[in-house]
């Protein structure tokens, strides 16, 4: 998703009924009739796209039954909120809690990690983040800073020349052999093979 998409996942998540229904209506209304429908089409494809990758939660039936509504009534409005009542079903209020946990994962990659430090930061118990957070992204906490972790690896791997043991560090790692097995795990070759392989096809 560009970060346009993103912004409007992020409204669609977190606004209120009646406020979606203002602000689409306006974007909506500066739109031909064609151009609402292509607008809105893609909407929910993207929608649709960008939750399958983030959770293990079905929502196609959401996504077949907007495709069904644009086709018979041209109910673009309905389509948003078919999507922001299923989200708020699903996650209630803790939507943006479990997005502050993920920002805050993706800035402090380098540091200490963990469920407690975590909690804190968005004020919610231990056992209820990591409830929740398994739910809305589909793997347990630990997993997901990890693959975070092997994909900022990976950049810091291809792109620069850094060693080993100073990447392990910025990547979070007090060892090099953690570094080394966890990155083997999420990809089936040790870091260096990685940026051999990278060096050979560039």
């Amino acid at each position: 998703m560009n970060q346009s998409e993103m912004e409007l996942l992020y409204i669609i998540k977190n606004h209120d009924e009646s406020r979606l229904r203002r602000e689409f209506s306006a974007t909506l209304g500066t739109m031909e009739p064609k151009e609402k429908l292509v607008f809105i089409t893609d909407l929910n494809a993207i929608i649709y796209t960008h939750l399958r990758s983030m959770t293990k939660t079905k929502f196609k039936p959401i996504y077949e039954k907007n495709r069904s509504l644009l086709i018979t009534s041209r109910d673009y409005i309905s389509v948003i909120i078919n999507y922001h009542r299923a989200l708020q079903k699903e996650y209630g209020h803790n939507i943006s809690e479990i997005e502050r946990v993920m920002a805050y994962i993706d800035d402090h990659l380098n540091e200490d990690l963990n469920l407690n430090i975590l909690a804190k930061h968005v004020h919610l118990s231990k056992n209820y983040l990591c409830k929740q957070y398994k739910k809305y992204t589909g793997i347990r906490f630990c997993e997901y800073v990890n693959e975070k972790r092997v994909e900022k690896a990976k950049i810091l791997l291809t792109q620069s020349s850094k060693s080993m043991d100073i990447i392990a560090e910025e990547v979070g790692y007090n060892s090099q052999t953690h570094f080394s097995t966890t990155f083997k795990k999420h990809t089936g070759e040790t870091p260096l093979s990685y940026r051999k392989q990278f060096a050979l096809v560039c």
